[in-house]
């Protein structure tokens, strides 16, 4: 019962996070955000500025930034296509290239590069968290 506790405590204050509308989370889609959260609690070993400073060196674009689409770090969970990406978001696939390619505008990185992608899809999480 303690493991389950355990388990279940830190995904339901990070799905609460990510997904404020939602009620019931799974564990096993919340390990990514519970570890990039984990990052942050150990200031002492000098890793603790990697959870907000990602955003940045990933993206070129400060956490928060209005300006940021939030679709570039929905790539990763597409497989990196684009026709699932577009599909996951219920946007058309050139609606997707456009905002894709607006972000690399204002980043001045490839979102389609699997690196930058999965930094700023890491990253998310941790701003939100």
């Amino acid at each position: 019962m303690h493991d389950s506790y355990r388990d279940a405590a830190p995904a339901l204050r990070a799905g609460t996070r990510l997904e404020p509308d939602g009620r019931v989370f799974a564990v096993a889609g919340l390990r990514v955000p519970q570890l990039v959260a984990s990052v942050d609690r150990h200031p002492a070993s000098g890793i603790r500025h990697l959870a907000s400073g990602i955003w940045h060196l990933a993206s070129g674009i400060r956490p928060g930034d209005q300006r940021f689409p939030q679709h570039g770090p929905v790539l990763p969970l597409g497989g990196f296509q684009l026709v699932r990406t577009a599909e996951r978001l219920a946007v058309r696939r050139n609606t997707l290239l456009y905002r894709l390619t607006k972000i690399e505008e204002l980043s001045g990185r490839g979102v389609r590069e699997p690196r930058t992608a999965m930094a700023m899809y890491l990253a998310c999480p941790a701003d939100a968290l």
